[in-house]
């Protein structure tokens, strides 16, 4: 990638393509998907799926400690007792089976923090910064670089002094 230099983890959220593009371009690179996305699609679901506001807060409770748990026999018995504990809303526990439980090894603690990854679980802080460039550009589309470079390097000169400031302190 970078002369030579190749990341050893690379997080993204569950966008197909850009996995599979992934999966071409660096093939030795380990893929872990962002939990604060998957979070949010299971919560949508749930909150479908599930009567009450009790009832999500009961399921993201159980959802969160089987994400979480650190042993591959706690996932499992987490997932067990999910489906049982919702067993009467099979369209959720479907949509886990199928949706989540299949790449679990993405985002689960018990795979993910296997690898070095410096605790990082989600997106977010890329997303920072990229909502941080997109607000450097006022707005604006059809650039120049040299435009887009004078919008945006001030931000970015910003950040390195905050930085700075930060190792300092």
């Amino acid at each position: 990638m970078l002369d030579g230099l190749t990341p050893l983890v690379m997080l993204t959220d569950a966008d197909a393509a850009l996995m599979k593009a992934l999966e071409v371009i660096s093939p030795q690179v380990t893929k872990l998907l962002c939990r604060f996305h998957i979070n949010m699609n299971v919560a949508h679901r749930a909150r479908k799926e599930l009567p009450n506001v009790e009832s999500c807060q009961k399921f993201s409770s159980l959802w969160d400690r089987l994400v979480s748990s650190t042993i591959e026999a706690e996932v499992e018995w987490q997932w067990n007792y999910i489906v049982k504990k919702f067993k009467e809303f099979p369209d959720l526990i479907d949509y886990l089976q199928n949706t989540w439980m299949p790449c679990r090894e993405k985002f689960v603690d018990a795979w993910s923090d296997r690898c070095v990854n410096f605790g990082e679980k989600t997106t977010n802080r890329a997303e920072g910064a990229h909502a941080s460039l997109k607000r450097s550009l006022n707005g604006r589309k059809n650039h120049t670089f040299l435009n887009m470079w004078e919008l945006i390097h001030p931000n970015v000169a910003a950040q390195v002094i905050e930085i700075r400031a930060s190792f300092e302190a």
